[in-house]
């Protein structure tokens, strides 16, 4: 789901560092002091995930946990996301630095959208084993497709001759979503037997 450098435009950059600074600075103002320690342990999970690799047809692609990331920590996911993924640019130079906005964007969006709608449906169904696991796995889904069709749409509107590659690259991504939304069914109902209070935030 990254886009290393030299993929994109300079103002897709540039949209992509104002865009992410915003959705980040505001997370941060949002976020108080006692769950730092929540957000640096999540966020370690969502920077060791990307080490877990699967060969989809001519592409590889690694498990991202956004969605599981977003139910988490709700508001607070952005930074986590964020510097997960200037780790993984400066050590396993997955994406880019130049790209880094851009990259913060496509994750951080689709982790606000998982945890806003296991939020809502929290309140309205109630927090059973079985409503949020399977609201879990869902949204844990969605986000990756999500992020795949975000990476789709980059990668279109700065080179229109790479559609066919981006396409490919944004399925492949995508069908990453079905690992992660039965990764993510167990995580949930695993959590909530062992520490529920993780998930209601």
């Amino acid at each position: 789901m990254h886009i290393a450098d030299g993929l994109i435009s300079a103002p897709l950059c540039i949209g992509g560092f104002a865009g992410g600074g915003i959705i980040v600075g505001a997370s941060l103002r949002a976020t108080a002091s006692r769950d730092i320690p929540r957000l640096a342990v999540i966020g370690a999970a969502f920077f060791i995930a990307s080490l877990i690799h699967f060969p989809v047809g001519i592409a590889s692609v690694h498990l991202t946990l956004i969605g599981l990331t977003g139910i988490m920590l709700r508001g607070a996911a952005p930074p986590a996301i964020a510097a997960g993924l200037l780790f993984q640019a400066l050590i396993f130079q997955h994406g880019g630095l130049s790209t880094l906005g851009v990259n913060i964007c496509i994750h951080c969006l689709p982790a606000l959208m998982a945890g806003l709608i296991y939020g809502i449906v929290q309140k309205s169904f109630g927090t059973s084993a079985l409503v949020s696991s399977v609201t879990g796995a869902f949204v844990a889904l969605t986000a990756v497709f999500v992020a795949a069709g975000l990476s789709y749409a980059v990668l279109s509107l700065s080179h229109p001759g790479l559609q066919a590659l981006a396409l490919t690259f944004s399925l492949s991504n995508a069908l990453l979503g079905l690992i992660e939304g039965v990764g993510v069914f167990f995580a949930v109902n695993l959590i909530l037997k062992i520490k529920p209070e993780l998930l209601n935030t």
